[in-house]
């Protein structure tokens, strides 16, 4: 049945030339779309490997920070960092402080060609890590002539194996290249010594080329880099401490800075910034559905007229078959069926592109998973498989109710 079925496909291949061409795009277009949605789901349910419910970043910097006298502007600038870090500490409800050089849950930053974060010695406990193995960054660290790491579970799984980490240089790796990098140190002067549960600092599935995430140790020697304009605080709260914190942040450290500059000093809680990439991440993926259903609605439309078209052109042949005994049911499943077919091969023609340049990738502007991506293009064909029955379902009806003396009397 399944071969008849493909051969008179085959056979009115260029009458369904233009279908299986709109289920072809169809097909291009609702992947990212549920792909998106799949990893938005993805997102929500798996943990993000640190606490996030009682934590606030305080982002304290400025484009002019440094002027004309640069070692005058450090010095100013580190007085206001420690100065801002011990009033932060004094308030009430304020259990762990420390300094990181970006916020939580926005822009990523890489190290080669990894996802990366520095922290002060106090960050394990501000962002409530759970450590696995080995230490976290420690006071006596600023004394060493290389820099230590801190590896989550999955790129210490993506480095080494199941090999111990601990004491490794991130260059052992043969994922990772030694490059003079812009940003040092460079991956041959970074030891690993901790690792923690797998962190998404940044987020979910970021567009990286090695999985998972490491910390390097924030020293003074990069907070004094002239290159470092802004500094982020990272503050762990007693539970119930509310907005009411986060207002005393920030009148807070109106307080204690300076006047006359150009100083910002921005704070917002991470439950905040996680429900804005979220509301970011709806709304993309509400713009590619708008799209979607619009073009899903000319698809059904068209599908619709030429399968009626294909009805009437095909009425002797119907009434034929009518005539040598075959029943109302087995003209309506041909029918279905043929349609079968041409989703088929317009999925199979669309999972080319899809798997072989990384579309999903580059729609989504995220590293999709293949379990994702599998789960999207499913759902993709499960969508085009129902919504082309559908609208095959009425054509079809027209042909089972052709009777044989009808196509006696037709034109066609």
């Amino acid at each position: 049945m399944i071969a008849h079925l493909c051969r008179l496909a085959w056979n009115r291949r260029r009458k369904y030339l233009l279908l299986v061409a709109e289920l072809f795009l169809s097909f291009l277009v609702l992947t990212p779309l549920t792909a998106g949605w799949v990893l938005f789901a993805a997102e929500r349910l798996k943990p993000l490997g640190f606490e996030h419910e009682n934590v606030w970043s305080a982002r304290l910097g400025g484009a002019d920070l440094f002027g004309d006298d640069r070692d005058k502007s450090i010095a100013e600038h580190l007085r206001n960092v420690d100065l801002v870090g011990r009033e932060i500490r004094a308030l009430d409800g304020v259990q762990a402080v420390a300094l990181a050089s970006d916020a939580p849950l926005q822009f990523s930053s890489s190290w080669n060609g990894i996802n990366s974060v520095r922290l002060s010695d106090e960050g394990l406990e501000a962002l409530g890590l759970r450590l696995l193995a080995g230490r976290w960054f420690q006071p006596e660290d600023e004394a060493l002539d290389w820099t230590p790491a801190v590896i989550d579970r999955e790129l210490s799984q993506a480095l080494f194996g199941g090999e111990d980490p601990l004491g490794r240089a991130i260059s052992d790796s043969p994922m990772v290249e030694v490059e003079n990098s812009f940003n040092p140190p460079r991956p041959d002067q970074a030891r690993v010594v901790g690792v923690v549960e797998s962190c998404f600092y940044y987020g979910k599935y970021q567009d990286v080329e090695l999985p998972g995430f490491v910390f390097l140790r924030l020293s003074d020697e990069w907070l004094a880099s002239p290159m470092q304009s802004w500094v982020v605080f990272l503050v762990n709260a007693s539970a119930g401490s509310g907005q009411d914190l986060g207002e005393r942040l920030r009148s807070k450290g109106r307080e204690v800075l300076p006047a006359g500059r150009s100083l910002d000093f921005e704070v917002q809680s991470l439950t905040q910034l996680r429900q804005e990439a979220s509301r970011h991440r709806l709304t993309t993926l509400s713009f590619i559905a708008a799209i979607s259903g619009l073009m899903m609605l000319m698809v059904a439309l068209g599908l619709i007229g030429i399968m009626w078209l294909n009805v009437r052109r095909r009425t002797r042949e119907i009434g034929i078959r009518r005539a040598v005994g075959a029943p109302a049911g087995r003209i309506y499943g041909q029918f279905l069926g043929e349609l079968a077919v041409l989703v088929t091969a317009a999925i199979a023609l669309g999972c080319v592109p899809l798997l072989q340049l990384g579309l999903l990738d580059m729609v989504l502007g995220s590293r999709v998973p293949g379990s994702v991506a599998a789960a999207g293009v499913g759902a993709t064909a499960l969508v085009l498989y129902l919504g082309v029955m559908l609208c095959g379902l009425y054509p079809s009806w027209l042909a089972a109710r052709v009777k044989p003396a009808e196509a006696l009397h037709h034109d066609y």
